[in-house]
């Protein structure tokens, strides 16, 4: 321990218990292991730029462990503190151990060697540091679509924010292996022509950083975009696209997410003013799955598009691509008249306002201007202003943020002109280009939301929106929960269509006596047993008798499906009064307590090629639609008809836009057509419906525009 030793390692404590108090910070994650890291750094650098050093190997060697201990200090009340709150991880205490030390050894490390070799060694120590720190970041931000990083001195960057769960990757291991050879490899070389017998050490890590530098890819430490293309495998190219995708996506959906790319970058252009001649083609990437996506970009639920590259882009796993598309590329064409280098508006509130605005309706329940006008209270101009600064977005809950922010810069967008707000959109001074002060714009964006007309259930998803907490509230941030790998791999499994697969791996994970403690991945395992198509009832069951508690106490999810098995069991009688105990107000329980429904119901649920009665009763229609929606490649699931099978426009509208949405993709588009008409004509609240009717009327619009066979391979 240096001198200095105690004091400092008596500070380094006292930064530790500052930090458990600090939100996102007080994590024993990558977040302060990387700060702990960078100041660590820095700090070594400049303690060892200053001091005068013999020629021996070793000198500075006790010095330089010392200050890895200090800096390793703050992890001691950082991590009394995860432990009391019930955050504890291994990934994070692993991130703890792999960035601290190895980039307080680097810089100590450089500030030695430059000691040794030149007249200003703290400056030229400072300024090496700084390149690897910030220069080469830079360099790799504006050069690689992946949006994880790896970096010396700081260790790392996982990816979005919106992704809420960071796990350790291996790549990190790798990279700080490469770190510690830098380390040494710096130590050493003072001492090449004094010390013959450590020519061979450092000729071996020479070549091992050679070796690693070659295979940074394939280590998944840098991936180029014709890495991720290759990759990938599949190409198709439309008028105004080129889709990139894994090539076991089914080729009907890749045809019809083309389309829609078109169909979308059509409507933007014109929306935002923008020459269509002029756009670059937009290279879409879409991924087998999220996990897929994770591995290859470091992003896994969270859909993004890096909008400071040379070539205009976006990374989505195909599964939300119909959902996010339209928002995605929004971000996309709005690179014509971004900010300079970053392409995209300072304002983070205004790039995804902008975006919302002029995305397809999220919800069809309520738009964004009516979730926002059903608050008794409106954002007031101190909270807009927070939202809309460079930073206060993300402050806020990532759905609300996304709400207020969509409603505002909507607002702005019919306010102030297009050519204004591309302005501001550059520029992130909204006031200016709009020619007005902030506070008489938002009394602006109030009076027009007190036109609004909303509905009590509207009013009802309003309350639950504004009262969901942000990212910094999270109460362990990035920490998964429990069971969150195994159901992770689970997820992916069956993203893949292996639920075979999925049972047998899970089987291996749980225990049957496990299982009896009905959690997350009981409930994983029971719908595994009783998937659609290939339901193991008795399965199941035998599962439930090695329990001890009652099937009564079970959670509802979980007895629902035991119901199901009795039933399919011919245990009847059991089954009732299972139900029984979840009351009977649920469509779910009156269905199958009903005699003459619960069998069709079941047949719906579970048989690969259910029998379907000539009449049908009205509760099982929307179920009969939802069925042949995952069954639209059968000639009688494209034929059914709206006027019989829409019982009720609401409530089952999502069940009837998705066979829409079906309909249309397997070409069977007179039939859709009439769903859409039938449908919009008994939508006929202006209010409640009218998220559900824009919804509708891009479809239409979509149908009428769409050109077959406008892609080529």
């Amino acid at each position: 321990m240096p001198a200095y030793g105690f004091k400092a390692l008596t500070a380094a404590l006292l930064c530790g218990f500052v930090l458990s108090w600090i939100p996102l910070l007080r994590e024993v994650h990558f977040l302060s292991a990387g700060l702990v890291g960078l100041i660590g750094a820095y700090t070594a650098a400049y303690i060892a730029a200053k001091r005068t050093y013999t020629r021996k190997p070793a000198a500075g060697l006790k010095e330089a462990f010392g200050l890895v201990l200090i800096f390793l200090a703050p992890l001691l009340p950082m991590l009394a503190g995860a432990l009391w709150r019930g955050c504890f991880s291994a990934d994070g205490l692993s991130f703890w151990l792999l960035i601290p030390g190895p980039s307080v050894l680097l810089g100590f490390a450089l500030g030695r060697y430059m000691s040794l070799h030149t007249a200003r060694p703290r400056f030229y120590t400072l300024a090496v540091l700084t390149f690897v720190a910030a220069g080469i970041f830079v360099r790799e931000f504006f050069s690689y679509p992946a949006v994880f990083y790896h970096n010396h001195v700081w260790g790392f960057w996982p990816g979005p924010i919106y992704d809420d769960v960071v796990e350790l990757r291996p790549s990190l291991v790798l990279f700080r292996y490469i770190t510690l050879c830098w380390a040494a490899l710096l130590w050493l070389m003072p001492h090449w022509h004094s010390r013959k017998n450590l020519r061979l050490p450092l000729l071996l890590l020479t070549l091992s950083l050679m070796l690693s530098y070659l295979n940074l890819a394939r280590a998944g430490i840098l991936h180029s975009e014709t890495w991720i293309q290759q990759q990938l495998g599949g190409k198709l190219e439309t008028e105004y696209a080129v889709l990139f995708y894994d090539r076991q996506i089914d080729a009907a959906e890749i045809e019809w997410l083309a389309a829609w790319h078109d169909f979308h970058i059509r409507e933007l252009a014109e929306i935002l003013t923008l020459d269509l001649s002029t756009l670059p083609k937009t290279h879409s990437y879409l991924y087998r799955h999220e996990w897929q996506k994770k591995q290859l970009t470091g992003a896994g639920g969270t859909v993004y598009v890096p909008v400071w590259l040379r070539q205009p882009q976006m990374h989505i796993h195909w599964q939300a691509a119909e959902r996010v598309l339209r928002h995605e590329l929004v971000h996309v064409l709005a690179r014509e008249f971004g900010a300079p280098v970053i392409n995209a508006s300072p304002v983070i509130a205004l790039v995804e306002g902008l975006a919302t605005a002029f995305e397809t309706e999220r919800d069809p329940r309520g738009t964004a201007d009516q979730l926002v006008a059903a608050q008794t209270e409106l954002p007031t101009e101190r909270y807009m202003r927070r939202l809309m600064s460079l930073t206060g977005f993300y402050a806020l809950d990532g759905t609300l943020s996304y709400t207020i922010a969509g409603s505002f810069t909507g607002w702005l967008w019919q306010h102030c002109g297009t050519d204004a707000m591309k302005q501001a959109y550059a520029t992130g001074r909204i006031s200016h280009s709009c020619a007005q002060p902030f506070g008489t714009l938002v009394e602006g964006w109030h009076a027009h939301l007190q036109t609004v007309e909303t509905d009590s259930l509207q009013f009802a998803l309003s309350g639950r929106l504004f009262a969901a907490p942000g990212i910094a509230d999270a109460p362990c941030s990035f920490h998964p929960s429990q069971h969150h790998r195994d159901i992770s791999h689970i997820q992916m499994l069956i993203a893949e269509n292996r639920q075979n697969d999925a049972l047998i791996w899970l089987e291996t994970q749980q225990s049957d006596l496990q299982f009896c403690g009905f959690n997350r991945l009981s409930l994983v395992r029971a719908n595994l047993l009783m998937r659609a198509g290939n339901a193991q009832p008795e399965a199941l069951l035998n599962l439930m008798q090695g329990c001890e508690t009652s099937p009564e106490e079970l959670p509802a999810s979980l007895r629902l499906l035991v119901a199901d098995a009795l039933m399919l069991s011919g245990s009847e009688h059991q089954a009732l009064k299972l139900l029984g105990s979840l009351g009977s107000d649920s469509e779910a329980v009156r269905l199958r307590t009903d005699e003459q429904l619960q069998t069709v119901l079941l047949e719906l649920l579970y048989e690969p090629t259910p029998f379907i009665p000539a009449y049908i009763a009205p509760d099982l229609k929307p179920w009969v639609v939802w069925h042949c929606t995952q069954h639209i490649h059968d000639e009688g699931c494209r034929t059914l008809d709206p006027g019989v099978f829409i019982t009720d426009s609401r409530r089952h509208f999502v069940i009837w836009e998705n066979y829409i949405r079906a309909l249309y993709k397997f070409h069977s588009d007179e039939n859709a057509a009439d769903w859409v008409a039938t449908l919009e004509s008994r939508l006929d609240n202006p209010v409640s419906d009218q998220a559900r009717l824009l919804r509708l009327n891009e479809l239409s619009r979509f149908s009428a525009i769409k050109k077959k066979g406008s892609a080529r391979l």
